[in-house]
């Protein structure tokens, strides 16, 4: 009978063991099977969480890339306005010296017209005062040639009316001459 039972209590620590083994797997394997539906639903959980953060960097990135295309318009933009006020202002400038030359030339041309002007008027007045000195010279030398004519002729006809003063007819003569003499120099006197 003590064989029997040793039997039976091995058989049943045996079966307790297995049990036991059955157990101890059953419990494993349920725990990991729940750690990796806990995992599971942990990454579906994470998963559109991280979606949105992707999708938020994705659209910040296009938000910055529009920004700097925004700015980078706007810089050209200025450029050109810049560009075409230095144009403008080269262009304002270049007609500025175009007008300065064309006045520069036109006061020249004017300062030559009024140089020649001075040129011709004191080459006229030059002229007229030659023209005045030789009819100043010429009366001169009129003058002096009646004068001289005049005190020549009183001269000669003085000893004869001296020399005839005894015949009438003489005298009268002499009168006469003294008064053609007298007429010669009035003559010359206005020539």
């Amino acid at each position: 009978m003590m064989g029997k039972e040793t039997k039976r209590e091995k058989s049943s620590s045996i079966n307790k063991q297995q049990q036991q083994q059955q157990t101890s797997a059953a419990t494993e394997a349920t725990a990991a099977a729940s750690s990796t539906a806990a995992a599971a639903t942990a990454t579906a959980a994470t998963q559109p969480h991280h979606n949105y953060q992707q999708q938020q960097q994705q659209h910040q990135q296009q938000h910055h890339l529009h920004t700097q295309q925004q700015q980078q318009q706007q810089q050209q933009q200025q450029q050109q306005q810049q560009q075409q006020q230095l144009r403008l202002r080269f262009g304002s400038f270049n007609l500025s010296i175009e007008l300065l030359k064309v006045l520069r030339s036109r006061l020249i041309y004017l300062q030559q017209q009024q140089q020649q002007q001075q040129q011709q008027q004191q080459q006229q007045q030059q002229e007229q005062q030659q023209q005045e000195r030789d009819e100043q010279q010429q009366q001169q030398q009129e003058q002096q040639q009646a004068y001289s004519s005049g005190s020549s002729s009183s001269s000669a006809t003085a000893p004869t009316a001296a020399a005839t003063t005894t015949t009438p007819s003489n005298s009268s003569s002499s009168s006469s001459n003294s008064s053609s003499s007298s007429s010669s120099s009035s003559s010359s006197s206005s020539s």
